[in-house]
């Protein structure tokens, strides 16, 4: 927020580079942004080293400037901080597109960032990945290897004193 491109470039470039991850939270449908517009932003953020993205469709929160606007240009109705929690919070109409376009576009967005060849090879191949893969095949084969009870034993080490089962162990047991 507040970053000229170049910059941000720089810095999310830099990140990747040292092995961190950049996450992206980009909100879409400002007050009269246009297709054109937004496409010209997500080509933007489809170009970066990004690792994770996601697209919020702008929120008009009572007291602020763009409700005031929304609500001088006709674009949503009055609302209340208490309406906030019932409903949906979002900017409707931008004065360019509509909330289901936007919807549409933001769908497709995250479509085409996260079905990235480049994106989709460097999840396969990186390290991250593959300590993430052998960490999840070892808890599996030890989750059907032996499953543990709540007392911390194994099925295949039951304590041979009954008061070591949990309360409920020692129903079952008796």
């Amino acid at each position: 927020k507040g970053y000229r491109p170049e910059v941000a470039s720089a810095r999310i470039k830099r990140m990747h580079d040292r092995g961190i991850a950049a996450a992206g939270l980009f909100v879409v449908g400002l007050p009269e942004q246009t297709e054109a517009q937004l496409a010209n932003n997500f080509a933007w953020i489809e170009a970066q080293a990004l690792s994770y993205v996601n697209y919020e469709v702008a929120t008009v929160f009572p007291g602020t400037p763009m409700y005031h606007k929304a609500i001088r240009k006709g674009w949503i109705a009055p609302i209340a901080l208490d309406d906030l929690l019932h409903g949906e919070p979002k900017l409707h109409y931008n004065g360019q597109i509509s909330a289901s376009a936007m919807r549409t576009l933001q769908d497709a967005a995250l479509r085409r960032f996260y079905r990235r060849p480049r994106r989709l090879l460097h999840e396969v191949v990186s390290h991250n990945m593959a300590s993430n893969l052998r960490f999840l095949a070892g808890t599996a084969w030890q989750l059907l290897s032996a499953r543990p009870l709540r007392c911390g034993k194994t099925r295949n080490e039951r304590p041979s004193d009954p008061t070591d089962f949990p309360q409920s162990e020692q129903v079952r047991a008796a």
